[in-house]
Parts: C-alpha cells; sequence; structure tokens
C-alpha cells in the first residue's frame, strides 16, 4: 500500500512539474524578457503570440485581395502525352490585418522575414491537372502595414488539347487553369499585379518557340457559389527545321521523282528502274515518319495524308509503267473504240509517236518468232498511240492531285 501511494505521489509531482514547465514556455513566448532579445525577436513573440495560421485574416463579410504574378524559366512540352510542363516563380501577395505593428515600438522596423508555414495564406488550386499543388515552404516578406510576398519556385504540369494536324509546322495552345480550393470570390479575391507575367528571365526551349502568353480573370457563377478562377494561356509553336530537313525536303523531291516516271518513255529500263526505286523510298520514309509524327491528336496530320497518297501514286505509275510496257507490245486488232479515241484531233496533241522507233521496237520484240506483217505494224501503231495518250492523261491528272496535296501540307 505504501509503494501505491508512493508511486502515485510521483506520478502527480511529475505531472505539475511538466504542466509548469508548458506555462513557463507560454509566458516565455507571449511574454518575453525585453532585455535579453532583439527587436525582431521581440516583434515576432508580439506577432505570433495568439495569431493562428487557419483563420482568414479579415473581418467575416471583407474580402482579401491576393495579387500573383509569375515569372516562367523554361518550358516543355510532350508530343506524345499532350502535356505542358512550366517551371516558375510564384510572387503571391496579399495584406494580412493581424500582423500590424508600429515601427517605433520595435526599433524602427519595418520588414522582417517570416516562414511561410507559420502565415495565413490564400489556398490555390490547378484546376486541369492531376497533380495536386502543395504551397511549398519559403520564407516570405512582412511589413508593418501587414503586407506580405511571397516568391515562390515550383513547376507545374497540364495536358493540352493537341493538335498535329499541320506537324512539323504545328502549334500549340496550353492552359493552366487555377483557383481557391476552400475560399469563394467574396473571400479571397484573386488579381494580378503588373506585369501579369514577367518573361526577362525565361530560357528557350530548344523544340518549341514561345510566341505568346496571356493571363486573364474569371469569376465562374454557379447555382450554390462564385469563386475567382485565375487562367494562364501559352502560344507554342515547333521548331521545324530538322523535321523540314528531313520529312519535307524529301516528300517534294519524291514528288519530282514520281512526275519523272510518268513523264520518261514507258518503254525505257530507267523508267522501270526509276519507278522501283521511287515505291521502295516512300515506303521507307513512311516507316520511319510513323516513330516521328505524334499520333495522339484529334486529327490526322497531313504530313502522312501526303506520303501516304504519294505511295499510293507512286505504286500506281509503276503499275502503269508495266500496263504501258504491255500495251506497246501488243499486235492484235485494237478495239474500234480505242482506235476511235486515237483518231480524234483534239487528242492528237498529246500522241507524239516516231513511228519508225516504235515499230523498230515491235519487229525486234518479235523478230525471232514471227515475221511482222503490214496489218500487225498497224496495229501496234495503234496501241503505241493508245498508250502515249494514257500517260499524258496519267501525268496531268497526278501532277494536279500533287498540287491539291502541297496546297493541304503546309498552313
Amino acid at each position: 500500500m505504501k509503494k501505491l501511494l508512493l508511486f502515485t505521489f510521483l506520478i502527480f509531482i511529475l505531472k505539475f512539474c511538466f504542466i509548469k514547465e508548458l506555462k513557463a514556455i507560454d509566458i516565455r513566448r507571449c511574454s518575453p524578457n525585453k532585455s535579453l532579445q532583439t527587436a525582431s525577436s521581440r516583434l515576432k513573440n508580439h506577432l505570433f503570440c495568439s495569431y493562428d495560421s487557419n483563420e482568414r485574416p479579415v473581418e467575416r463579410k471583407k474580402s482579401i485581395q491576393a495579387l500573383l504574378q509569375i515569372t516562367p524559366k523554361f518550358m516543355e512540352f510532350e508530343s506524345r502525352t499532350s502535356s505542358f510542363t512550366l517551371h516558375f516563380w510564384l510572387k503571391l501577395t496579399w495584406n494580412d490585418s493581424h500582423l500590424t505593428w508600429n515601427p517605433g515600438e520595435f526599433d524602427k522596423l519595418e520588414t522582417i522575414f517570416v516562414l511561410s508555414e507559420d502565415l495565413w495564406k490564400p489556398d490555390l488550386m490547378i484546376v486541369n491537372t492531376g497533380d495536386r499543388f502543395e504551397f511549398p515552404d519559403t520564407t516570405c516578406i512582412l511589413k508593418n502595414t501587414g503586407n506580405v510576398t511571397c516568391v515562390i519556385p515550383t513547376k507545374i504540369t497540364v495536358s493540352c488539347v493537341s493538335d498535329f494536324t499541320y506537324w512539323p509546322y504545328d502549334e500549340q495552345k496550353c492552359k493552366i487553369r487555377s483557383g481557391s480550393n476552400t475560399y469563394y470570390s467574396h473571400e479571397v479575391d484573386f488579381n494580378f499585379l503588373e506585369p501579369p507575367i514577367l518573361m526577362e528571365d525565361y530560357i528557350e526551349n530548344h523544340d518549341w518557340i514561345l510566341k505568346g502568353q496571356e493571363a486573364t480573370k474569371i469569376i465562374v457563377n454557379t447555382v450554390t457559389v462564385n469563386y475567382t478562377e485565375i487562367r494562364y494561356e501559352f502560344h507554342l509553336k515547333r521548331h521545324s527545321r530538322m523535321s523540314h530537313a528531313l520529312y519535307i525536303t524529301p516528300a517534294t523531291i519524291f514528288l519530282m521523282f514520281t512526275l519523272t516516271v510518268l513523264w520518261l518513255d514507258s518503254t525505257s529500263m530507267e523508267r522501270l528502274v526509276l519507278a522501283g526505286v521511287n515505291f521502295v523510298g516512300h515506303l521507307y520514309c513512311i516507316y520511319d515518319l510513323h516513330w516521328m509524327v505524334p499520333l495522339n491528336g484529334l486529327t490526322v496530320p497531313h504530313i502522312l495524308i501526303f506520303y501516304r497518297d504519294s505511295l499510293i501514286l507512286a505504286a500506281f505509275a509503276l503499275i502503269m509503267t508495266i500496263v504501258f510496257r504491255k500495251f506497246q507490245m501488243i499486235t492484235a486488232p485494237a478495239p474500234k473504240w480505242i482506235s476511235n479515241i486515237v483518231s480524234c484531233r483534239l487528242l492528237r496533241f498529246f500522241i507524239t509517236i516516231d513511228d519508225k522507233s516504235k515499230v523498230s521496237y515491235e519487229l525486234e520484240d518479235n523478230v525471232e518468232s514471227i515475221q511482222s506483217t503490214t496489218s500487225e505494224t498497224s496495229n501496234a501503231k495503234i496501241w503505241c498511240e493508245f498508250a502515249k495518250l494514257l500517260e499524258w492523261l496519267t501525268f496531268i491528272s497526278i501532277f494536279l492531285t500533287y498540287f491539291i496535296l502541297l496546297v493541304t501540307l503546309i498552313p
């Protein structure tokens, strides 16, 4: 029994000493010894003795004006994921009426540095991102008028609605939408410092040009609440020099190859070889382009459409080369409608056949098998003229098709 009483008495003594120590701490914090402390320490004790960082520092019906300014440092845009990342400094300033003092009472001290975690802060939320934005710990400047200024280094990643229609000359617009997660517009009203976006420290991106930026304030009205939303919009344009050299220039060369194939004589071996090389080159470029062009946009890039259609035209030119060569080897009588087309005066302009060369070509082809007759020579001439007419019509139609494709390729 005596041991139990002794143990209870010891616990009581320890508890009393602990409470007394806590009271001593509170007394030292709220009533500091002025002779042992600097003016800055006395001022901080004076301001934060009973300060509540969770309470909005203004009367209930009044609004706090929070001013914003961002200073972009550099940005990144990832085409594959359509994500825009901005690295910047956020300058945030507001007035805290609970943190004012008379400089004359504290050795004419007008400014002190305070940790942001000890202050009430207007909370910010990024609306169009999945990441939670948290106010990082920093050191803020507090003036005797209650004005608080915090400069926060941070970064934000948002998703953009991308449009790669005119890749590699595409332009993107990305928005950062922010607002308060807790307070309505009549409690905390966000606005801008001048200028809203300070670009003096911005470092250019190697892949994208920042063409312009804009900051706007919007009051969002709903049925139940009104809140302030701050929007930053950034206009990006892709550096296209490298892509132009790798894909636009070859596209022009393939265009010339295809037209040259159709311009050459269908009986020449050069045309057949060039048509094959042109087709294989198209396949290689499309395969390489598949890995370079972003495939996550809402529209198909025109460069892919161009190469797709150009591949079709290259294949068509290769097939027609074989067909035209076959036409000029035929000695059978031509159908009447072909003879009528060939004899039409309006179309004779396109038919410039060297009779001797064509007949010689047919005779060499059949010298070991048959002896050409006059009628066979006449039939071969009709087929050669018909093939020549088709070649010119094919050349003109493909030339017009390429012209339309080029118009849609570059904005």
